[in-house]
Order: C-alpha cells, then sequence, then structure tokens
C-alpha cells in the first residue's frame, strides 16, 4: 500500500508541476489607470501557495508591466535552462544559468527530493522553461534575482499595438531555513502555469494630441463668440440701408474668416469640436435680418411731414455713427460717438416721449428711429 500510495503521489506531483492539464486562455482588458489581477491556485486549500498575477499599462511610456506576487518567496527562470547541469544531486547550481544573477555566494540552493523525484527521464534531456512568453513585447533589460519577493518583466509594446499575447509558464516556491552563516533556499514545488493571456490594451484615443484638442476648442470659442456678436446685432433686427451694408460686410467677414474644417479624428474630443464648429459655421450663413428704408415723401407736404423726415434723417445719423464705431479702433472717437448717439436719442425721447404715431407715416418715420435706436444699444452696449 505504501509502495502504490507513493506512486500515485508522485503522478500527482508530476501532473501539477509540469503542466500535462489543459492549456487555460483568458482574455482580458488593461487602460492607463485600469489594471487586471487575476488569482492563481497552485493547490487547492492552501492560500499561502497562491499566485496572483497582476498587468499595468502605462500610455505615457507605452509599457506594459506583467508582475508575479505571492505570499511565499518566488524563484523563475528567464531563459530555457537544461536540468544538468544546473541541478547537481539536489544542488541547484545559480553560477551554471545562462545569465547573471543576484545572490549571495554563501547561500546554497536546493531541490526537494519529490520534486527531483518528478522531473521526466532521461533528465539530461529535461529543460525548464522561461517564466513568461509574449508576442508584440520587447521585454525591458533588467537584473535578475534568485530569491523574489515578487517577479516582474516590464515590456515595450511594439508598434502601439492595441492586442498582445503573454503565456506563464514555469514558477517555484522557496522555503528558506536560516543558518548562522548563510541561509538555504530549497525549492519544493513549481508548476508549469500553461496559462495564456490575450490582453486587450484600451489606449486613449486622444493621448499625445493635447495640441490638436486645444487648436480645435479655441476655433469652437472664436466662432461662438463671433457668432453670438452677430447675432445679437442682427438677427431677426430691423435695420435700415445703411446699417444692412454693415451687416454685410461683417457677415462676410466671418464667412472669410471661418471656412468649413473637414475633419476625421479618432480622437472624440477634436472630432466633436469641429463638428460643433461646422454647425456654427453654418448658422453665421442663415443670419438675416430686416431692411426698412424710409419712402421719400412728396414736396407738396402729402407725404411725411417735415418732423417725420427730420426724426428719419435722425434714425440714419445713428446707423452712420454705428457703422463708424464698429470700424473705430480709437477709444476716445468711439466714447465721443456713443455720447452723440445718445444726444440725440435723449432729443427725440424728449419731443416725442413713447409715442408710437397716430398716422401711418407717424408710425412708420416712429418705427425706424426706435429701430436705429435698438441697434446702437445692442451694438455699443458696453460703452
Amino acid at each position: 500500500m505504501k509502495i502504490s500510495y507513493r506512486i500515485i503521489l508522485l503522478l500527482s506531483c508530476c501532473l501539477w508541476l509540469f503542466g500535462l492539464e489543459a492549456q487555460t486562455v483568458r482574455t482580458i482588458s488593461v487602460a492607463q489607470g485600469l489594471s487586471y489581477t487575476d488569482h492563481i491556485s497552485l493547490k487547492e486549500d492552501v492560500k499561502d501557495m497562491d499566485l496572483m498575477v497582476k498587468f499595468v499599462f502605462n500610455e505615457d511610456d507605452n509599457t506594459l508591466d506583467v508582475t508575479l506576487i505571492s505570499y511565499r518567496t518566488l524563484f523563475a527562470f528567464w531563459d530555457n535552462v537544461h536540468y544538468k547541469p544546473l541541478i547537481k544531486g539536489r544542488k541547484l547550481r545559480p553560477d551554471q544559468l545562462p545569465y547573471v544573477v543576484e545572490y549571495d555566494p554563501k547561500d546554497k540552493f536546493k531541490v526537494t527530493k519529490l520534486f527531483k523525484a518528478t522531473v521526466p527521464s532521461p533528465r539530461e534531456d529535461f529543460f525548464f522553461r522561461r517564466w513568461i512568453e509574449y508576442d508584440g513585447l520587447q521585454p525591458a533589460p533588467q537584473e535578475y534575482k534568485m530569491v523574489n519577493d515578487f517577479i516582474t518583466q516590464k515590456f515595450d509594446i511594439q508598434n502601439k499595438r492595441s492586442q498582445v499575447r503573454v503565456k506563464l509558464r514555469d514558477v517555484f516556491l522557496m522555503d528558506k531555513i536560516e543558518k548562522k552563516k548563510y541561509n538555504i533556499y530549497q525549492i519544493p514545488l513549481g508548476r508549469d502555469l500553461d496559462m495564456e493571456y490575450q490582453v486587450n490594451i484600451q489606449r486613449n484615443t486622444c493621448f499625445g494630441l493635447d495640441e490638436d484638442v486645444s487648436a480645435a476648442n479655441s476655433a469652437l470659442e472664436s466662432i461662438k463668440t463671433s457668432y453670438a456678436s452677430l447675432a445679437d446685432q442682427f438677427k431677426g433686427k430691423t435695420i435700415t440701408s445703411d446699417g444692412k451694408k454693415v451687416f454685410d460686410d461683417l457677415k462676410n467677414a466671418l464667412k472669410d474668416q471661418f471656412q468649413k474644417k473637414d475633419v476625421d479624428s479618432p480622437c472624440p474630443d477634436i472630432q466633436n469640436a469641429w463638428d460643433e464648429y461646422n454647425q456654427y459655421v453654418d448658422s453665421i450663413g442663415m443670419v438675416k435680418c430686416v431692411v426698412q428704408d424710409p419712402v421719400e415723401m412728396d414736396a407738396d407736404g402729402t407725404g411725411v411731414p417735415a418732423d417725420m423726415k427730420i426724426l428719419i434723417s435722425k434714425a440714419r445719423e445713428i446707423d452712420k455713427m454705428v457703422s463708424r464705431w464698429l470700424v473705430s479702433n480709437d477709444p476716445i472717437e468711439k466714447m465721443d460717438l456713443v455720447k452723440r448717439c445718445n444726444d440725440i436719442i435723449e432729443d427725440v425721447n424728449a419731443t416725442y416721449g413713447r409715442q408710437v404715431g397716430r398716422t401711418a407715416e407717424q408710425q412708420q418715420a416712429l418705427a425706424i428711429f426706435r429701430a436705429a435706436e435698438r441697434y446702437f444699444k445692442n451694438t455699443c452696449k458696453q460703452y
């Protein structure tokens, strides 16, 4: 019974150690600030033999870190290594590794009898696998240690790929036996994890496009301000022919300044800003106003009375001064134009108050003057 039990135990360990079970494939996703952690149980109901594997993506550096973490001390190979001459008897010899590894020369490294018994014969042909395999990644150089609290590998992501592959292979646990002058590290257990991860890298489509985002937002704010000014002054307003010329000049200047942009960007911040910008270009083209000019009166006095003609003349004078105000860069001149317009309005209000006119001619003349007054106040309100 003892022999039978030992054979069953050895076979069980072989299956566990060398990963003859079916490979596990998992599809995972990582992003800047969003890592992925997986838990791997090396032995059921024994928590200090659990592993965690963590994937961390850094978009600034275009790197992926893969880290193994355990409650126990870890050991892994950084290249495929043959059993011999690395292991002689039960002694594991770091100086026989095909790469440089950091360790204390006084310390000793061994494998247990059970571990050795699980290695298939002929042992000369058996090799341990590098703990990590990969595709689409370039490992960053680093120093290797025999004794590890955790094991990590940093990768550069080739061609800024959005999908890479990582496969975990042989990983070993170590027990520490303290002596007076040195430590013995013994490997009792190991396993070919045989776990493949298809890693989807969720990149920020606006990454590295800060200047383009800023340019799009600046253009949008500029056209917003210009459209608001045009619409506030003229949209749906009644103006004279002199005011219409100012309107046409300003509208055409904005149409020349703000041309439609044909943009197809993967960055939603850029695309949305330019889409809204193009909507404002259309809106500028659709701004309209109403032109209402006075009708010339007959010389025999059958048309508008003389005082109404004066009222219309004052409306035209206001329109001309507003037109001059719009093109002037001299603050003193602009203040003088505002004062003169206010004086005209005060004179008319002193004479007519808020009358709307009793005859059609009076109503028309007063409406024309009030339209000029509104145009002045809406345009020059900051003064």
